[in-house]
């Protein structure tokens, strides 16, 4: 019958042509809740640094808007996140950072990547793995820095708070190779007929 063709076979006429797919999301982007701080003269963010992204920044009056700052993550593979405050106060911060591995827009509890309670330390970093098989292409990760909470996991992804700065970045998630291998499919003879043309979105 013919619906016993399938994507491996080996056959004597006919033509098989393979191509690649890039798949982005639907919009292009993600439009992730607000989360800033209203006062961050006392402290702010002044460095991110992950994968191939080591980005400097200023006060930016409590939200840093770093999405054009792209870096790429391959999954299965583990990263440092580093993160600087720029001042020199010895006030104890509470940071976290989130990436949106699944892809839903949704800073969750489990894409918590940085995760450091009530430090006066300048720098904090925190390794993590990208999951295997997550989602490929372009999402959002957050990084916020907040003066202590009582309790310190109380600190969310779309706070809106006093004291300190939150700064969003893009990541650009992709297979943890480059590369997917497949099956091999071939027909043996093309002279009576073969593919001419193919066509598919841009």
């Amino acid at each position: 019958p013919a619906d016993s063709q399938g994507a491996c076979d080996a056959f004597t006429y006919g033509e098989v042509e393979d191509y690649t797919v890039n798949l982005v999301t639907g919009s292009g982007v993600l439009n992730y809740c607000a989360s800033a701080g209203t006062n961050s003269s006392y402290f702010h963010i002044s460095n991110v640094s992950v994968g191939n992204l080591n980005n400097n920044s200023g006060d930016d009056s409590g939200y840093g808007d770093y999405t054009s700052s792209i870096t790429t993550l391959s999954a299965g593979t583990t990263y440092t996140l580093s993160a600087t405050e720029g001042t020199t106060y010895s006030y104890d911060q509470d940071w976290r950072a989130w990436v949106d591995f699944n892809a839903n827009g949704v800073f969750e509890a489990s894409e918590l990547v940085l995760d450091v309670a009530n430090t006066s330390n300048n720098t904090v970093s925190a390794n993590f793995v990208v999951p295997a098989g997550t989602n490929v292409g372009e999402v959002g990760m957050r990084v916020s820095m907040k003066y202590y909470n009582i309790p310190a996991d109380s600190q969310g992804a779309c706070d809106a708070f006093t004291y300190g700065e939150v700064e969003d970045y893009t990541v650009n998630l992709i297979e943890g190779s480059g590369e997917v291998s497949y099956c091999a499919s071939t027909g043996t003879n093309s002279s009576y007929f073969h593919i001419s043309n193919v066509s598919v979105g841009n």
